[in-house]
């Protein structure tokens, strides 16, 4: 297990930060929307060992540029693209959670070439939000509602510095700067185009989720060819980190098994 080492990659959008350690097939983890290379440390490490394991902040998040002004999906996926080629000798594993979920999809879209293998945790967001919940609530209310949504049920509560600090991070950070415009993110949406998808496909579920829930799931189960899941009860939308160790167990498992056919390998 040797330790993740940061780096620099140039891109269009800026400079990008990325985490990275090991040899051997490459292994890209992306994260979710507002959070950091670093929410992946303790999996990439552990998995040093036996990938090359590449761990980005996305742009604008962390350490990546741009670290001003609105983010879009076409900024996230030219920096990912950078990333890919600087760092990747060869076609790389990617493990998404939640956007970085969405953010894989598409790449594997748009370069097939780039890519071996998808995993997908918690994501992507194929359906509307449930009722009643923001990324960026307005009040400690809003967020309680929020955080209780993506826990898990043993989770602990959440206090209300911690309800404050939320508020403040979403609306100034990346993810007040990449939510600012819906309508933007339409001609990103997956719906059809999930049909033709190049790439096997697996899936690990944190099923205490209620922001992305299973239904999430099972559309990408019907829809794309020969997906496999693996559920994981009583975790929430962050199992890599409320349910660590079993998370760690299936995603072992599931690099493991041997690839399933995809509709165009």
């Amino acid at each position: 297990m040797a330790k993740l080492e940061s780096r620099t990659v140039d891109s269009a959008a800026g400079p990008q930060h990325v985490l990275a350690a090991g040899s051997g097939t490459p292994l890209l983890l992306l994260h979710g929307i507002g959070a950091a290379a670093a929410s992946w440390s303790s999996v990439g490490e552990a998995l040093s060992s036996e990938y090359r394991v590449v761990i980005p902040d996305l742009a604008g998040h962390g350490a990546s540029a741009p670290l001003t002004g609105n983010l879009t999906f076409a900024i996230q996926l030219s920096a990912l693209e950078a990333i890919l080629h600087a760092e990747c000798t060869q076609p790389a594993i990617l493990v998404g959670h939640s956007l970085g979920g969405w953010l894989a999809c598409l790449l594997t879209l748009n370069h097939p070439e780039l890519v071996r293998r998808v995993v997908l945790v918690n994501g992507p967001l194929l359906l509307p939000l449930p009722e009643g919940l923001s990324l960026i609530p307005n009040n400690r209310t809003d967020a309680a509602r929020l955080f209780a949504a993506t826990s898990s049920s043993t989770s602990p509560p959440v206090s209300d510095a911690m309800l404050d600090a939320y508020i403040a991070y979403a609306k100034a950070g990346p993810i007040g700067r990449f939510v600012y415009d819906l309508e933007a993110w339409k001609p990103y949406l997956l719906g059809d185009s999930l049909h033709r998808f190049p790439r096997p496909v697996d899936l690990i579920w944190g099923m205490d989720d209620e922001l992305v829930s299973f239904a999430n799931a099972e559309i990408l189960l019907a829809t794309l060819p020969n997906a496999r899941v693996t559920r994981l009860e009583g975790c929430g939308h962050l199992p890599h980190i409320d349910c660590a160790e079993r998370f760690m167990q299936a995603l072992r498992a599931t690099l493991e098994r041997p690839e399933q056919a995809s509709e165009a390998s």
